[in-house]
């Protein structure tokens, strides 16, 4: 059975990712802060465009509590974060 990959699922892999890769607990409502950072463009830096058939994405830092920048996966189709990044 293929995964339904919507914005619930968004939430719970980015939710885990972040935690995996910052120590940072978030709560949906954080989640929909981070997005609205992005859909605001405020206090978010483009790191990279990938361009696809089904979506674009955007990797973006955004600054978050205080702790330095976290990096996260934008799906412009979508209009919500997919997943958060390592930075490098």
């Amino acid at each position: 059975m293929k995964t339904v990959k919507d914005e619930e699922y968004s939430f719970n892999h980015t939710k885990q990712r972040i935690s995996e890769r910052y120590g940072i607990d978030i709560t949906r409502r954080d989640y929909d802060f981070l997005c609205e950072k992005i859909k605001g463009k405020k206090d978010a830096k483009l790191v990279m465009v990938e361009y696809q058939k089904d979506g674009d994405q955007y990797t973006y830092d955004i600054q978050f509590r205080y702790r330095g920048d976290i990096r996260v996966v934008w799906n412009e189709t979508k209009q919500y974060i997919t997943t958060a990044l390592e930075r490098n």
